[in-house]
């Protein structure tokens, strides 16, 4: 499971991260992906789209033949 089931502040609203939090999300395979949160107007967008994560995964030998 990635995501944290218990309440953060108010019972029964569940969690959600909040500006300044650390996020990781980890697998031994992949390694860890870690992003601190801030709010969408405050960082730079992320621009280089499905075709660059994939050459990325690719080139890392992270993709599988599905066919």
């Amino acid at each position: 499971m990635f995501a944290p089931v218990g309440d953060r502040v108010v019972p029964g609203e569940g969690f959600t991260p909040k500006p300044g939090d650390t996020v990781t999300v980890s697998s031994l395979r992949l390694g860890s992906l870690v992003n601190r949160i801030s709010s969408s107007v405050r960082i730079t967008p992320w621009e280089p789209g499905v075709l660059a994560l994939m050459r990325n995964l690719a080139r890392r030998a992270l993709l599988t033949d599905l066919g």
